[in-house]
């Protein structure tokens, strides 16, 4: 799955990377963590899950986030990040809330993989949404 996430990194432009917040960042452990959401929901883009697998969707997520919690010592940790680290500790903080990002999804946007890929993933997702109706 890492090998994947590269691959796709590699593939983008700057500015694709850059319109969806996408950057490298460690792995963190954040145990029992709490999150706050910055602002209101506003970028939307394609977000699968292995919970669903094959599928994706545009999802609205909060551009900024602060998580709390503990790490693996047990030590209090806070986090505030924005961009794509932001959209997954929301999309992982959904799953321990016993969502998934089928719950939040633009439904008119759901697909299979390889035809988002081949259809929209190129496409700014202001036009996807205006040909798609969502």
């Amino acid at each position: 799955m890492l090998e994947d996430a590269e691959r796709l990194m590699a593939t983008m432009s700057p500015e694709h990377r850059a319109e969806r917040g996408r950057v490298a960042f460690p792995l963190r452990v954040i145990v029992n963590p709490s999150l706050e959401r910055v602002g209101e929901p506003d970028v939307v883009f394609f977000e699968g899950c292995l919970s669903v697998p094959s599928y994706s969707a545009l999802v609205p997520r909060h551009r900024e986030v602060a998580v709390r919690g503990v790490d693996d010592k047990g030590e209090p940790v806070e986090w505030r990040v924005s961009g794509w680290p932001a959209r997954i500790l929301q999309h992982e903080v959904d799953h321990l809330n016993g969502m998934l990002y089928v719950d939040r999804m633009l439904s008119r946007t759901f697909g299979v993989n390889e035809e988002i890929g081949a259809r929209w993933s190129r496409l700014p997702v202001a036009e996807v949404r205006e040909k798609l109706g969502a």
